[in-house]
């Protein structure tokens, strides 16, 4: 829940794989949905899907960690993670 002056403005749901979830908890498959709360109906803001991938390492040259941001049917963008040696980089497109 996202609250705001003690007034519950929002809600967010993760969906994903139990058995992905306990086996991989640092790596799994998840997409997650934000919803914004109206006196009406829950209307939904933002989607964020995030693929199974390898876990942050340096050096990687595949399977890089990455999300796809989306409201409705519009795409927003996504977020990935670039070559890094010593510190964990990721870019916004």
């Amino acid at each position: 829940d996202y609250i705001v002056r003690e007034k519950r403005i929002a809600m967010s749901r993760e969906e994903y794989s139990l058995c992905c979830r306990v086996c991989c908890p640092t790596i799994h498959a998840w997409d997650m949905t934000v919803q914004e709360n109206s006196n009406t109906r829950e209307v939904e803001i933002i989607d964020i899907e995030r693929p199974y991938r390898l876990p942050l390492a340096p050096c990687k040259i595949c399977c890089r960690q990455e999300a796809t941001i989306s409201s409705g049917d519009e795409d927003l963008g996504e977020v990935r993670e670039t070559f890094w040696c010593c510190v964990p980089q990721f870019k916004v497109y």
